[in-house]
């Protein structure tokens, strides 16, 4: 079923530019020209059962600049599956009156982390809203405790596979726009002792819960056990 049931708009309060849906972590990414004079909503169907079960839904609406759409709403229909998107305040709307809105759909539930046992790694994340007005943005910042025996580094790969961000030990925050990740997947990559050797991903998990967040990551070494790892909230990787 999973398969075959896909998130789409089904009606467009102005001049559509294309939209993506990913089988892979059900993120949905719309980009449209808005057109305030046209009054009817614009309209997603989103199969909340099939895709988004126990992992919650979050959606925002932004404009190019990763600023969020003043005064936007979105309403859950009685039939479920479909949602509403709105900027009933007549003087909003026309504030951004041919302009490009994306409207970007994801989960909003997601583990605290996980232990890797082959290589010792505690990988911790704490995500929580930004703290500036351009909400559209995923912020990331990236620390390495002192305890890593090897240099490690945090790629985060966009919806086309290329690294949209790198972070080496010491790095200072970075944001990438979010309607980029969906498909995005997160690396936690092991850099090479020599020229001989190469980079060795350890770890790679598919960005979720990631829409208009800071997420701070931790790495850390062999500091804790699999019981103390597991209370923690933090997923053992098998």
């Amino acid at each position: 079923m999973n398969a075959l049931t896909r998130t789409y708009p089904t009606a467009i309060a102005g001049t559509p530019q294309g939209f993506y849906f990913s089988t892979k972590d059900n993120g949905f990414t719309m980009d449209f020209t808005f057109d305030a004079n046209v009054t009817a909503p614009t309209e997603i169907y989103a199969d909340v059962k099939v895709r988004y079960a126990g992992l919650g839904w979050k959606f925002t609406a932004s404009l190019a600049d990763g600023t969020l759409v003043d005064g936007a709403t979105f309403t859950q229909q009685g039939t479920e599956n479909y949602f509403d998107f709105t900027v009933p305040d007549a003087a909003k709307a026309q504030a951004i009156d041919g302009q490009t809105v994306n409207i970007l759909l994801t989960h909003d539930n997601y583990s605290d982390g996980v232990y890797i046992p082959q290589n010792g790694y505690v990988f911790k994340r704490n995500t929580g809203q930004n703290l500036d007005t351009k909400s559209g943005l995923c912020g990331f910042s990236v620390s390495v405790g002192k305890n890593i025996p090897k240099d490690v580094e945090i790629h985060v790969l966009d919806t086309e596979g290329n690294r949209a961000l790198r972070f080496a030990k010491g790095d200072k925050a970075q944001s990438v726009p979010c309607s980029k990740l969906v498909d995005g997947r997160l690396l936690l990559v092991e850099m090479p002792d020599s020229f001989w050797d190469t980079t060795h991903a350890v770890y790679e998990e598919v960005l979720t819960g990631w829409n208009g967040v800071f997420t701070t990551i931790d790495i850390t070494g062999k500091a804790k056990d699999a019981n103390e790892v597991e209370q923690d909230n933090i997923e053992i990787l098998q």
